[in-house]
């Protein structure tokens, strides 16, 4: 014997899972990477905002800047 312990059946929230079904169960992500994951999701368009946002902003001062250089030469 080699005094490991083979899981034949599993109740995870009501539902058994015994069998092939075990292995759906060994494959799922733990609830750490369900969490970074959704993370990722929520944080991906907040971050394009910001970039869109700043990219706004950088071209309204670089026309601000234009156009005070122009009043300048006048």
């Amino acid at each position: 014997k080699t005094g490991k312990l083979k899981l034949k059946v599993a109740v995870v929230e009501k539902e058994v899972f015994e069998g092939a079904r075990l292995d759906e169960l060994a494959l799922l992500p733990s609830k750490s990477e369900l969490i970074a994951s959704i993370m990722n999701a929520v944080q991906s368009p907040a971050s394009g905002i910001v970039g869109t946002i700043q990219a706004v902003m950088r071209d309204l001062v670089s026309v601000i800047d234009q156009i005070s250089k122009r009043k300048q030469a006048a």
